[in-house]
């Protein structure tokens, strides 16, 4: 799932952003958002500025694609706008899990991940590293499904490559988070 984060923008019109909650409690009433800190946006520039009390407009969450439990495995793969939902995935699969996390993440935003034993992470230093990552990688035997989020060219990259294997798009969700340079 995933929710929509609505902030004035500069013109004054909203600005929204999809986030993945990191956490929610009902009970506390909490919810627990990442944001990664970069040059200029409207939420990084928000974030920065954000204290205690202060309001903003939250809309969702909405349903995300349920995954069916069983498969014999799974990818995931992205850069640090994808590491909230990363992290998640992994907090709520099985311990009987198995599969791959490929992950480019700068080193000081690396963390310990709650990952089951049978899920491999390897951290990249960059999106070529995980381009060239996920073109090393051959697809497990069995019923599986692969899910890449992050930056819009390097999302198409990866899509490619997966489709280069013979992964069928029903097989995929490949999300492009960001555009370099937008």
């Amino acid at each position: 799932d995933h929710l929509k984060f609505i902030l004035p923008g500069a013109d004054g019109q909203p600005v929204m952003r999809d986030y993945t909650p990191a956490a929610f409690d009902t009970t506390a009433g909490t919810l627990v958002l990442e944001f990664a800190l970069h040059g200029s946006g409207a939420a990084s520039d928000w974030a920065r500025q954000a204290q205690p009390g202060q309001q903003v407009e939250v809309a969702g969450p909405r349903g995300s694609m349920v995954l069916p439990d069983g498969l014999d495995w799974q990818l995931l793969a992205g850069d640090a706008t994808a590491l909230p939902a990363v992290q998640r995935r992994l907090a709520e699969l099985p311990d009987s899990a198995r599969g791959t996390v490929l992950l480019a993440v700068d080193a000081a935003d690396r963390r310990p991940l709650p990952a089951p034993p049978g899920m491999q992470l390897h951290w990249l230093d960059s999106d070529a590293a995980l381009a060239d990552a996920l073109q090393a990688w051959a697809v497990p035997a069995g019923d599986g499904f692969a899910w890449c989020a992050g930056e819009a060219a390097t999302m198409a990259r990866l899509r490619a490559l997966l489709g280069a294997k013979g992964l069928p798009k029903e097989a995929m969700r490949v999300a492009a988070y960001w555009k370099r340079g937008a």
